[in-house]
């Protein structure tokens, strides 16, 4: 994982659309062990996540990321409608991520 942060760190610095290096690079991993940090730690990469990598890391992780992902304008909305989908409406209201749910 210190390889992959040091490659993204180096991508965040590029002034061109990354999106599909990220994706590459998230393809070869098994997000499903991720947690909270793990996906904190993905900064702009989350955008490389595919819906089914999404859907993957399960409704807790997706909840307790939240304001990772909402502060991601490139989302696409197939991956936003897959966060949507996982985490229960409920579990976002007691967490209180009301506001990271309206950013995203």
């Amino acid at each position: 994982k210190d390889a992959m942060s040091a490659l993204f760190s180096l991508l965040q610095q590029c002034k061109r659309d990354v999106k599909d290096i990220y994706a590459a690079v998230l393809s070869k991993m098994t997000v499903s062990t991720f947690n909270t940090a793990d996906v904190g730690k993905l900064g702009n990469a989350v955008v490389g996540l595919s819906e089914q990598q999404l859907s993957s890391l399960g409704p807790d992780i997706l909840n307790g990321s939240l304001d990772s992902f909402a502060q991601q304008p490139n989302l696409t909305k197939v991956q936003k409608l897959s966060i949507l989908n996982t985490i229960p409406l409920d579990g976002i209201i007691k967490v209180g991520n009301l506001k990271s749910l309206g950013l995203l």
